[in-house]
C-alpha cells in the first residue's frame, strides 16, 4: 500500500509516478493507494493517476485507490475518469 498525502499536481505528479514505478518494478503489480490525505488534485495528478494505472495494467496487475477525500473523488466523477481508474468502494477499504 502506498499512502499518499498532500497535493497531486504538477509539483508532485512526477514523484507520484516514480514512487508506483518503482512500486511495480519491485514486483508488487496490484498497488493500492490510500488517498484521504489528498486533498488537491489537478490535471497534471490526473494525468499522474492515469499513467500510473497504466503502467500496473501493462505490468500484468491493477492500481485501486482507496479513500479518496471528497473533493478528490469530486474531480475524478466530473471528469469521468471514475470510469478509467480503479476505485474501491469507501467501506471496502
Amino acid at each position: 500500500m502506498i499512502r499518499v498525502h498532500g497535493e497531486l499536481d504538477m509539483a508532485t505528479g512526477d514523484a507520484f509516478r516514480r514512487l508506483v514505478s518503482s512500486t511495480i518494478a519491485g514486483g508488487h503489480s496490484k498497488v493500492v493507494v490510500e488517498m484521504s490525505g489528498v486533498t488537491f488534485c489537478d490535471s497534471e495528478g490526473l494525468s499522474a493517476l492515469l499513467d500510473a494505472t497504466r503502467h500496473a495494467e501493462a505490468a500484468g496487475g491493477l492500481l485501486t485507490l482507496v479513500d479518496l477525500h471528497p473533493r478528490v473523488a469530486k474531480v475524478i466523477r466530473i471528469t469521468c475518469l471514475d470510469r478509467c481508474l480503479h476505485i474501491a468502494a469507501p467501506d471496502a477499504s
